[in-house]
């Protein structure tokens, strides 16, 4: 069967000659050839274009923004890329694009030869650490190569990096460009592409409507690729404490939860620079994308050209006598001197991880050979660090609570809190942890953590009627400014004198005659 010039592969046409179109992602594909190629041809579902006679001439002009938005990006980005292709740069770049008779958008692009059919993990967990470096290199530049053409590719995953068998080697090439986006065309909306479980700690915020959104550019492609690598060699992604309400990576790094990795990653990647590929992944998934490599960056590593960052050293790179605390501690510690720890007895201070939360830890070796494993309360408790005290604002005046001492705020890794000014109705806080993560947080959250504790107060009052509830909210009527509540009987109608605390006309505000109903939707009986 012919669909546009290419002629369609039988597996894909029914015995009654439609179409039998196999769902993939946000569209469809089948398989075509033409002039002896076998082209990959995919239509996007999330859209309607072409042709759109005979619809109302509102539904014509929203499919009409929508369908030009995507065409405009799509030719900008194969205008980007026309200098790649998959015979040199091993980049699969769209080759035609159309809207069919169906008022879809139609991709073409080239089929990679040679794909390995099963899961790329069986094939990769079996090379030798030389031959899985000599892979990630490729596929580092495949990155690369797209960044340079100002592209962000937007949706990496295992299966957008395909292996190509040839011969006796791997290769890898990159795919799927339908989520991509140039670097001045990052949507500003929450609609930003991605799979599920790959995303980058910032793409995962455009999705939390309590957090200030942090910018998307390349380096969310930096974070994806690293989780890609741990999982064609080891089969799964980094590992971290999930007991603390992460469901991914990304979920992990915005709760400032800690990565372990495999100890296949505990390799060198050269003499000159020392860096251990470990090293490297751990850099790579820094959880801000300013802090991350770039993909030229992360060459020069494999090419051991270029050092890792002291403060992202993991395994056998970690240096025997670190002279700062891990860079999640910095807000909160200052360290000593090599000298004055010498003075001390140590002969050895590094920094080590260790899983899950809390995993930054400091490993002392002393004059006499006592070996210690501390975390950053250790290092004060032993005179090692000395603390920096955390920035303490007061409490919205209607929540009624107090703050714990600066100290207790930064045995909590807390660094600052203050007001937040964005919906000051709901009266938010800007909490700000020694590693970088800042957070939106409400009363409650801060009693249940034990950053706060509630102050006492008090409203003169007698008891609610029986017939409309058990006690007062004093709280309640202490944030609204109540004074004093009590029962009165009017005409026969059981009601309250509720008195508040704020002048009106010279003389304090009284509802001399509050029906039970309305206290009870404000909350003051309950």
């Amino acid at each position: 069967m012919n669909y546009y010039g290419y002629e369609v592969l039988p597996k894909y046409v029914s015995p009654s000659g439609d179409l039998l179109w196999e769902v993939t992602g946000c569209g469809e594909k089948i398989l075509g050839t033409k002039g002896g190629k076998t082209y990959f041809i995919k239509r996007d579902t999330s859209v309607r274009g072409g042709d759109l006679s005979g619809l109302p001439p509102k539904v014509q002009e929203a499919y009409k923004e929508k369908a030009d938005a995507l065409e405009f990006k799509q030719k900008k980005i194969a205008s980007l890329m026309k200098g790649l292709s998959l015979r040199t740069h091993h980049v699969v770049v769209e080759e035609d694009h159309f809207w069919d008779s169906s008022n879809k958008f139609v991709t073409i692009t080239a089929l990679v030869p040679n794909v390995v059919e099963d899961d790329t993990y069986d094939y990769l967990k079996r090379l030798s650490a030389l031959d899985f470096i000599e892979f990630v290199k490729k596929s580092a530049k495949l990155i690369a190569d797209t960044h340079a053409c100002k592209v962000i590719h937007g949706d990496l995953k295992v299966k957008n990096i395909v292996v190509s068998k040839e011969g006796t080697k791997y290769i890898p090439y990159l795919i799927d460009f339908d989520c991509s986006y140039p670097f001045d065309m990052v949507p500003t909306d929450d609609n930003i592409p991605g799979s599920i479980g790959y995303f980058s700690p910032e793409t995962q915020l455009r999705f939390d409507e309590e957090t200030e959104k942090s910018e998307i550019n390349c380096k969310t492609d930096i974070y994806t690729l690293a989780l890609i690598w741990h999982h064609w060699w080891t089969g799964n992604f980094p590992y971290y404490d999930d007991s603390k309400g992460a469901t991914c990576c990304a979920d992990a790094s915005n709760l400032g939860l800690e990565f372990s990795y495999d100890k296949k990653f505990d390799v060198k990647l050269g003499d000159k620079q020392g860096a251990t590929l470990m090293s490297l992944v751990n850099w790579m998934l820094a959880p801000l994308s300013q802090d991350r490599p770039t993909a030229e960056q992360i060459l020069e590593v494999l090419n051991d050209t270029l050092a890792v960052p002291l403060e992202y050293h993991k395994g056998s790179d970690a240096k025997p006598f670190d002279e700062t605390v891990w860079f999640e501690h910095q807000k909160m510690a200052t360290l000593l001197s090599q000298a004055e720890l010498q003075a001390k007895g140590l002969v050895s201070f590094k920094k080590v991880r260790e899983a899950g939360i809390g995993g930054y830890k400091y490993h002392v070796i002393l004059s006499d050979g006592t070996e210690q494993r501390l975390d950053i309360y250790g290092l004060f408790d032993n005179g090692y660090a000395t603390k920096k005290l955390a920035t303490v604002e007061e409490a919205w005046d209607g929540d009624f609570i107090e703050f714990v001492s600066p100290e207790k705020m930064l045995d909590k890794g807390v660094v600052s809190i203050k007001k937040a000014t964005l919906n000051v109705a709901l009266r938010p806080y800007r909490l700000s942890y020694a590693n970088g993560i800042t957070i939106t947080v409400y009363k409650k959250w801060l009693l249940t953590e034990g950053l706060a504790t509630e102050k006492s107060v008090s409203v003169v009052a007698d008891t609610p009627w029986p017939e409309h509830g058990t006690t007062y909210n004093v709280l309640a009527m202490a944030q609204n400014g109540v004074k004093s509540i009590q029962r009165v009987e009017i005409g026969g109608e059981k009601r309250y004198r509720v008195e508040y605390d704020r002048i009106v006309d010279g003389k304090p505000f009284v509802l001399e005659s509050a029906p039970a109903n309305n206290l009870i939707l404000m909350g003051y009986i309950k």
